[in-house]
């Protein structure tokens, strides 16, 4: 099964710091930028915002993790 990722905002974005769920990652948007995120493997966070989620182009580990 194939799982689409999305940006959403975090309603409390240090929780997922200390999360064993989460993941510092780095990703690759459309257009090439990078950016540095949390990878939840949750799933189903009450400390998501997914009003405005947006679509993710790929994902690769940053060394931080």
């Amino acid at each position: 099964m194939d799982r689409e990722l999305r940006i959403v905002r975090l309603l409390e974005p240090d929780l997922c710091l200390e999360c064993r769920f989460a993941h510092i990652v780095e990703a690759v948007e459309h257009d090439g930028k990078k950016r540095q995120l949390i990878r939840c493997r949750r799933l189903d966070c009450d400390n998501w915002d997914v009003r405005s989620a947006e679509a993710v182009g790929m994902v690769m580990l940053s060394e931080e993790s």
